[in-house]
């Protein structure tokens, strides 16, 4: 029998796995590489798409709805930006196919511009990928 594929997960359940989960993605052996390597790369572009910036607290007690409530606005801003240029992903894998050859492209250099802006005015504030 052949192996079941697990189904397409959306970008803010990779973020939020990313920064709340215990223990932490990148320390976990179960993880396999090339999904460490897709939350590590989903969780630093879907940073790009957060224009007010953020600040998280890991003690805080409301941390993980905080996460998932800037996973979701990530998620949408990201959607909009590759429904805008032409693509129609929607789900993790595919989405950093259509990111990656977005910044290939230079596409993305002014999101990320503004990005580097935000972390020297130190609105971005928090675990970082």
């Amino acid at each position: 029998p052949r192996a079941r594929k697990k189904g397409a997960q959306s970008l803010s359940a990779v973020r939020f796995q990313w920064f709340t989960a215990e223990p932490r993605v990148y320390a976990s052996r179960s993880v396999k590489k090339t999904a460490l390597y897709e939350y590590r790369h989903l969780a630093g572009y879907l940073m790009l798409f957060l224009p007010e910036g953020f600040a998280l607290d890991t003690s805080s007690p409301a941390y993980k709805s905080e996460v998932l409530e800037l996973g979701n606005k990530a998620q949408q801003n990201a959607l909009t930006f590759l429904k805008s240029h032409g693509s129609s992903a929607v789900a993790a894998g595919t989405a950093l196919k259509a990111l990656r050859q977005m910044q290939k492209l230079g596409k993305l250099d002014e999101l990320i511009t503004q990005f580097h802006e935000r972390i020297n005015r130190g609105v971005i504030v928090g675990p970082t990928p």
